[in-house]
């Protein structure tokens, strides 16, 4: 049984859906159906079928399971993307390349001039900000 927003209104689910579920023709079964909308329940005739459900981005395949029966299709979307700071990802830029240098040279954790002048330079930059 599907969970109930309330008593009087049932659940909340797309009847679109369901002209696109033709068990009869297999052909389309295959095909992946576009839904706008994430606030729609998962039920027992999606078991099985792909869907390309929009996270207010981009249309993401999901695949449905038994495991995901009376959940709605939006808690399985990542919405929100990680941030990487500028600062941190050119840190590991530079240790990196660091790190490539010392073993075609071998020399151990000696910087180059170079080098030494790219973290000056970062070194002015983020006093300058502050």
């Amino acid at each position: 049984m599907l969970p109930m927003r309330s008593i009087w209104k049932g659940p909340f689910f797309n009847y679109n859906i369901l002209a696109y579920q033709d068990p009869l023709d297999p052909a389309r079964q295959h095909i992946p159906l576009k839904l706008a909308k994430k606030n729609g329940y998962i039920y027992e005739p999606m078991v099985h079928r792909s869907f390309l459900v929009y996270n207010g981005r981009r249309y993401n395949r999901m695949t449905i399971e038994f495991n995901m029966l009376g959940h709605r299709l939006g808690e399985f979307l990542r919405t929100r993307t990680r941030v990487v700071h500028l600062a941190r990802k050119r840190k590991k830029e530079l240790e990196k390349r660091r790190k490539e240098e010392t073993k075609k040279t071998g020399a151990s954790k000696a910087l180059t001039a170079a080098q030494r002048e790219q973290i000056e330079a970062m070194k002015r930059k983020r006093k300058k900000r502050k």
